[in-house]
């Protein structure tokens, strides 16, 4: 029978698989490697487009410092542009070049290929079952916050 100690042991494990990816470049078939913060960002520009930099922090929960040092590497790797609107020269805004958008393509791509498996089992699922899983998720996103909250420089 499978019980909550197998459940915490898939959990290290995700966890094991997940960690060390963030770490590792991935070729998106531009000519240098891209970090997952660098693509979280373009996703985030993609999905905001209008946004400026505070918007597109707060979004991905990080200082507007951090968007600012990511967006710098991804300015110079020609995957976004700046610019400021007419009427308001003090913020920046953020769009994707076509090198940027081809990057975004193949990011949807490779998320909607893994992530069919999972909509086609969730979808097999009834109300109370999704519930259950999505309270669970919630718990466990709540965990991982609490858990790293203290080691975090702010």
């Amino acid at each position: 029978m499978i019980n909550s100690e197998h459940v915490i042991d898939k959990i290290e494990k995700i966890m094991s698989l997940i960690v060390p990816e963030i770490d590792t470049p991935w070729d998106y078939g531009v000519g240098f490697p891209l970090f997952y913060a660098e693509i979280q960002l373009i996703m985030v520009i993609k999905a905001n487009e209008g946004a400026n930099a505070g918007s597109l922090a707060r979004a991905i929960q990080v200082t507007s410092g951090a968007v600012s040092q990511i967006a710098g590497k991804l300015l110079k790797k020609g995957l976004i542009e700046s610019y400021r609107m007419p009427d308001n020269r003090k913020e920046v805004f953020f769009r994707l070049t076509k090198t940027g958008e081809k990057v975004y393509r193949d990011h949807q791509k490779h998320i909607n290929k893994t992530g069919n498996s999972f909509i086609e089992y969730l979808n097999g699922l009834n109300q109370k079952e999704i519930n259950t899983i999505y309270n669970f998720l919630d718990l466990w996103i709540q965990g991982v916050t609490d858990f790293y909250k203290p080691v975090r420089k702010h």
